[in-house]
């Protein structure tokens, strides 16, 4: 089962969020801080992180920092913002996709299951029966993919780490 986290300090959001998102193959679980993400995430792995960038106490960008410690490897993160953070600096910060407030529902649930199909793609890569030329001759492929649909050079950089460190784990 796919296992997701919504972080955001509004309970309004993280409550239309879940039952937005809530699908047989999907478990999904809601944090009011990154501190109470991280305890959360204590008791099993994560594959998408969908957290709002500012919040207090702790960003989001230094959750996703701290559950990459934590796991040992980057989970899929989505940023959800209001803030006036440009979106390329959010891009260099890992970041896989980022949707402004309010929020499109529709789209957000697009870009879950679009994450859990890579992360079922990355599984595969990290443990099916493929020689490592067939794992690097796949992530390139994946990496190439991303380029011609005109996503970020980050974003295609971030699969690659990905890939990398789940390869080392």
């Amino acid at each position: 089962m796919n296992r997701i986290i919504v972080v955001d300090d509004e309970s309004d959001i993280l409550d239309i969020l879940r039952e937005n998102l809530e699908r047989p193959n999907l478990d999904v679980l809601t944090a009011q801080s990154g501190k109470e993400a991280l305890k959360l995430l204590k008791m099993a792995p994560i594959d998408i992180v969908i957290s709002d960038v500012m919040m207090p106490e702790m960003s989001g960008l230094e959750l996703a920092e701290k559950i990459t410690e934590q796991q040992g490897r980057a989970p899929y993160l989505i940023y959800i913002t209001a803030s006036s953070i440009p979106p390329k600096d959010l891009y260099a910060a890992g970041a896989d996709a980022c949707l402004p407030k309010p929020i499109d529902l529709d789209l957000l649930a697009s870009m879950v299951e679009h994450f859990i199909k890579r992360n079922k793609q990355s599984h595969i890569l990290a443990y099916g029966s493929r020689s490592d030329q067939e794992h690097l001759e796949h992530i390139i492929v994946q990496a190439q993919s991303i380029l011609q649909l005109e996503e970020s050079k980050t974003a295609a950089e971030n699969i690659l780490k990905r890939a990398y460190l789940m390869k080392k784990t």
